[in-house]
């Protein structure tokens, strides 16, 4: 039994009864059915040990530790059961898995030229020219095409003009495909003002201008200048 101040009263494994009264108490029971009495005051009560016990705290804020099997008063603050866990939030759902993101390679644009080599059909002339063109090699250091141009040379283009030709006149032309580092055959044939221009011509200087394009576009230009007879 305690007294009219502040008591600490301890109880033992057997059936017994604890008694506070006036003051601040702490009353702990250690086991056995007991009865626990805080009396007046701010008490404190312990009656966890699995045996049903009867709890009365009276006047003044009291806390209260019980066994679920106990008798607890309703003047004991808070309620002599423990306060059930709190539930969990809703868990996170794990995030769906995302697939990787992937980069493309980079590609380099190709801003170089293609190397390229001319060569002219040997025993090539005006006859040869007016009935089957002009015959050419180029080899090339890429895929592309190969574009090709005949024009006169400053002396054979005032012997033109006076009859009635520009001096910019495409005498022949012609095109073909280019492949990696093989020889292609081109063959100039003559455009309708070049076959009226050089009709009765027994001579000529020329200029040959050949451009090799790759399939980016850059281009090569191979100029050779011919006389043909």
């Amino acid at each position: 039994f305690g007294g009219l101040g502040n008591d600490t009263l301890v109880g033992n494994a057997l059936n017994g009864v604890l008694m506070g009264f006036e003051g601040n108490d702490d009353l702990r029971d250690a086991g056995g059915t007991d009865t626990l009495d805080a009396g007046s005051g701010n008490d404190t009560i312990d009656s966890v040990d699995s045996v049903a016990d009867v709890v009365t705290c009276g006047p003044g804020t009291d806390k209260a530790t019980s066994d679920p099997v106990d008798a607890v008063a309703a003047d004991c603050e808070p309620p002599g059961s423990p306060a059930p866990p709190t539930p969990p939030g809703n868990p996170t759902p794990p995030s769906s898995p995302q697939p990787p993101v992937v980069t493309p390679p980079v590609v380099p644009i190709d801003h170089t030229a293609p190397t390229a080599k001319l060569s002219l059909g040997k025993g090539q002339g005006l006859s040869s020219l007016r009935s089957s063109g002009l015959k050419l090699s180029v080899k090339s250091s890429e895929i592309g095409t190969i574009a090709g141009a005949l024009t006169a040379e400053a002396s054979t283009r005032k012997a033109l003009s006076r009859r009635g030709f520009s001096s910019k006149t495409v005498l022949a032309k012609g095109q073909a495909n280019a492949a990696a580092n093989l020889s292609k055959a081109l063959t100039l044939r003559l455009t309708k003002q070049g076959r009226r221009a050089l009709r009765g011509l027994a001579s000529g200087r020329f200029k040959l201008v050949v451009t090799v394009t790759d399939r980016a576009g850059n281009k090569r230009t191979l100029t050779t200048h011919v006389r043909l007879r």
